[in-house]
């Protein structure tokens, strides 16, 4: 998605349309997807009033597009209550607890990944 941000800037002598390239980054999104699969409820727990919405996650799109603050290449990270965090090009930290709900950090996570490497699915 990076490599396309340059087309919000096209050579002037070249006749190109802009075009903004960007991306939203959710992360737990109260829907069906999560809601009515009890096998990945419960890698993430039932505190859904923390999730972000839909609704949530379309407003950050909707900005994303409409704010100039918002370059092409941008990625935009929603969490919990639709907080959002910019995501950095380089040495980003990816998100960390409070108020981001970070998959790969719950333990049952990490046990799907023990598993996976004793069962020679991936390598450590």
């Amino acid at each position: 998605m990076r490599c396309l941000a340059s087309l919000e800037r096209p050579s002037p002598d070249l006749s190109l349309p802009v075009i903004r390239v960007v991306a939203v980054a959710p992360g737990v999104v109260k829907t069906a997807l999560w809601l009515d699969n009890q096998e990945k409820m419960k890698l993430v727990g039932e505190a859904t009033e923390e999730w972000a919405t839909p609704e949530m996650v379309a407003r950050v799109m909707v900005e994303l597009v409409e704010k100039d603050e918002y370059e092409g290449g941008t990625v935009l990270e929603v969490g919990k209550r639709g907080q959002t965090r910019r995501v950095q090009v380089h040495m980003d930290p990816g998100p960390s607890g409070g108020e981001y709900t970070p998959l790969n950090q719950l333990e049952e996570s990490r046990d799907i990944w023990r598993r996976l490497i004793q069962d020679g699915a991936v390598s450590a």
